[in-house]
């Protein structure tokens, strides 16, 4: 078997950083020129050579994120049309009383917003908590590994613009929609 009975890796903790490239360079003269020639490096170091080997992981996530965000938006979409398709009684009812287009509107997009919003912010308290989970176990290979405020208003910025944008087709079409 290969690499049976060998030491792939190991880690070695020294008293103090200032002496890390001495003791490195001492492991590896050890070994040179003989049958297991060590490459010694950092932490630091490793992790990334580590995370390199992976690929590219941030276009990976970027593309499995962008499609499931894109598919979202098309569920969204399609919910609001057919919300908006099975209330043109109601509209109709609506403009009757005397709501104008431009607050039927509104209530839509209102409609629309909350339904993003009710399915993002579980969303984003979800991966706020698998973040904190996970910080100590992928903290060395991704340095900053967490959810941020940051990034928790522009998930909330991001949570609007769908729900805007997923609602202004049928908010218009409701909008327009005469009361005969």
């Amino acid at each position: 078997n290969l690499g049976r009975d060998l030491i792939g890796w190991m880690a070695l903790n020294t008293s103090s950083p200032s002496v890390n490239e001495r003791v490195a360079e001492a492991i590896d003269q050890m070994f040179a020129n003989s049958a297991y020639e060590t490459s010694t490096d950092t932490e630091k170091a490793f992790n990334k050579a580590f995370a390199a080997q992976l690929g590219n992981i941030a276009l990976i996530v970027a593309l499995v994120v962008g499609a499931a965000f894109a598919t979202i938006l098309m569920i969204v979409g399609n919910t609001m049309v057919m919300a908006v398709r099975e209330r043109t009684r109601e509209i109709g009812v609506l403009k009757t009383l005397g709501f104008s287009g431009a607050r039927i509107l509104r209530l839509i997009l209102a409609e629309a917003v909350l339904l993003a919003l009710l399915g993002g912010l579980p969303g984003i308290a979800l991966a706020a908590l698998f973040a904190a989970a996970m910080q100590t176990s992928v903290g060395n290979f991704i340095p900053g590994f967490a959810v941020t405020p940051a990034i928790v208003l522009q998930a909330v910025a991001l949570m609007i613009a769908c729900g805007l944008a997923t609602g202004l087709l049928p908010a218009i079409s409701a909008m327009r929609l005469k009361i005969a």
